[in-house]
């Protein structure tokens, strides 16, 4: 029999063993994490992004992946599904989230470019909105507040969902407002074109479904009965727009299609209508640029600031982040994880934050490595966390983490190289490649945030690591394979 794996343990058994109740390093993802407000820290800025009915100017938020745009975004929207974050709101306000479980508007676009994404965009919403409508009114009570334009409106757009996405009815009204544990299904949709299309008789006709309108010029029509539904404003949270299929790995086509909609005046002045973006870095640093280049102007004069709130966090933040979590997963008793570690491994929370380098996603990643590594010899180490672990987790972690935000040839070349210090001159020669292929290496990655660069007397450009992670992969020689 293979007894390699007489020493391990499953890493939830280990855990447990160390006093926590669930998997506290499995939610790398906003969407996954069960106790976001109690592990997370706030912005000093994030009472003016939440907003409130009064205050509905758009906002651009950007970061790097993984600095908690998303974990800002849910909490936004949190704050609009509870009595507590509506007295903070100052009423109450629907809250619809885009991102990549609404791909269509994106998938329709890029089918066919000749509308503007602006257009697919404002189709979205109004699909969402009339989602909401259906999921939340109540059918026999709202039918007396709707004026004849408003039933038409209604059953237009709703035998257009039918006919369009047949499918995603019930879905998306599960995705959108599945908390409050209502039954949603067809027979609702039924429901509502039976009473919409009594409360006129004959006078609804198969016409009125197929007139086509502007999803943008009609949307004032659906904020007025969202309005009616009971609610004093909208948000719509547009998040993860470089994480679509079509998207992925593409930050100017990314910007391409958010540039329209930052454009349209038509649709940011829309009364009662409140857009948030959460961009991240590499699609906001070119969204200027390619505006230009599609004769575009963001309306840059209709934000709640002219620059985008820039989710930074220090290492002390990041500490705090660990703690918390410890905390909150173990009924408020454990803070630290150095009780876990062996006589030989000192200082391991600052360590953990040193690597994390100021990105809470990649502390979440880094733990959870330490613990399926220490899993992997539990009972050889009396369930602790040794140096040798340690180094194994950090090596595969530091590895991985590099060769996923930097381009994986240019990882290999620099721990070829073998210095963090680095000059474009000495750099081209030892990878016998031209200075200026050797600048293009290094000026990318400084603009990825792994380099300070300086020009020095000589002419030269010299760069210095500044990413814990990639000064481990060349101290140590790491091959990238």
């Amino acid at each position: 029999m293979n007894n390699n794996h007489a020493n391990a343990m499953p890493p939830a058994d280990l855990l447990s063993k160390w006093g926590f109740e669930v998997d506290l390093f499995n939610a790398d993802e906003a969407r996954k994490e069960t106790r976001l407000d109690s592990v997370m820290e706030y912005p000093e800025w994030f009472l003016e992004v939440l907003g409130n009915t009064k205050s509905l100017n758009f906002i651009i938020i950007t970061g790097p992946r993984g600095a908690g745009k998303s974990s800002i975004r849910r909490s936004i929207s949190d704050h609009c599904s509870t009595r507590v974050g509506n007295d903070i709101l100052g009423g109450s306000i629907l809250c619809i989230n885009i991102d990549h479980d609404s791909p269509r508007w994106v998938e329709n676009f890029s089918a066919n470019s000749k509308k503007p994404s602006v257009s697919y965009f404002c189709e979205e919403i109004v699909d969402q909105l009339l989602v909401a409508i259906i999921t939340y009114a109540d059918i026999e009570n709202f039918k007396d507040k709707l004026d004849k334009k408003e039933a038409f409106f209604l059953e237009r757009y709703i035998y257009k969902l039918q006919s369009t996405r047949p499918d995603d009815v019930s879905v998306i009204a599960d995705r959108l407002l599945s908390k409050y544990k209502k039954i949603r299904n067809s027979a609702m949709v039924q429901d509502w074109l039976g009473i919409i299309t009594s409360l006129f008789g004959n006078q609804v006709s198969l016409e009125n479904r197929t007139v086509e309108t502007s999803a943008i010029e009609d949307l004032p029509i659906m904020i007025q009965i969202v309005k009616k539904c009971g609610f004093d404003a909208i948000y719509i949270l547009v998040d993860e727009i470089d994480e679509y299929d079509l998207t992925t790995g593409k930050p100017d086509y990314a910007a391409e299609m958010i540039v329209p909609i930052l454009s349209s005046i038509n649709l940011l002045e829309k009364e009662s209508l409140g857009l948030k973006f959460f961009l991240s870095a590499p699609v906001y640093q070119r969204l200027d640029s390619v505006s230009k280049n599609m004769h575009m102007e963001i309306r840059y004069d209709r934000t709640l600031q002219p620059d985008a709130y820039v989710l930074e966090w220090s290492d002390e933040s990041i500490a705090t982040m660990l703690k918390k979590r410890l905390m909150s997963y173990s009924v408020f008793q454990i803070n630290s994880l150095q009780s876990f570690c062996a006589s030989d491994l000192k200082n391991i929370d600052q360590l953990i934050v040193k690597y994390a380098y100021r990105n809470p996603r990649h502390m979440i990643q880094f733990c959870d490595r330490i613990v399926r590594y220490t899993a992997r010899e539990a009972y050889a180490n009396d369930f602790c966390i040794t140096k040798s672990i340690f180094e194994k987790a950090l090596l595969d972690f530091c590895r991985w983490i590099c060769t996923n935000i930097y381009p994986k040839e240019y990882v290999a070349a620099l721990s070829e190289y073998g210095k963090n210090d680095v000059d474009d001159e000495n750099f081209a020669e030892a990878n016998e490649i031209t200075i200026e292929k050797s600048r293009e290496i290094l000026d990318e990655m400084t603009r990825l945030g792994a380099f300070k660069a300086k020009t020095i007397l000589s002419g030269k450009r010299n760069y210095k690591v500044c990413d814990p992670r990639l000064n481990f992969i060349i101290e140590k020689h790491v091959e990238i394979d």
